[in-house]
């Protein structure tokens, strides 16, 4: 063999190399793009079941504080003691719960209500946000239109 054809082997043998290399890096490429697809939609199954979970406690959170208002109504407050303090304290939870629910639930800015407003105070609240400030400003006749 001559010098010229061991340098043309050579070449042959280094290029079916790199080929045979190219197709592995392309292989253990889309492996990895695979992988990564799977692992983000993973991700944001998981992060959109925690946000539902926080919704889910909320409503719960809600629905408690509800009932236990609607109860308190029903009592005679000249009877029930402790009327007066556990008003203020189902107001001081429908307060707070307003204001964890806002996290969750965006205003309707769509009706351009509140327009000269603060963009965060812009809109029309949402009908959850709006039965639970029905109940702290004590407009049950509010509460049938969500029935």
């Amino acid at each position: 063999m001559k010098h010229d054809e061991i340098r043309t082997y050579v070449a042959v043998v280094a290029a079916v190399i790199s080929l045979i290399g190219m197709c592995v890096t392309i292989f253990v490429s889309c492996r990895n793009l695979r992988a990564t697809k799977s692992a983000l939609e993973l991700q944001h199954f998981n992060a959109t079941q925690s946000l539902r979970d926080k919704v889910r406690a909320w409503g719960g959170d809600a629905l408690a504080v509800l009932s236990e208002a609607t109860i308190l109504c029903e009592l005679d407050p000249a009877r029930a003691q402790d009327s007066f303090e556990r008003r203020n304290q189902i107001r001081s939870r429908l307060s707070e719960l307003i204001d964890r629910g806002r996290w969750f639930f965006e205003n309707d800015k769509s009706t351009g209500y509140g327009a000269w407003k603060r963009p965060a105070n812009q809109g029309l609240a949402p009908p959850a946000i709006d039965l639970l400030k029905a109940a702290l400003w004590g407009r049950i006749h509010e509460w049938a239109k969500y029935a």
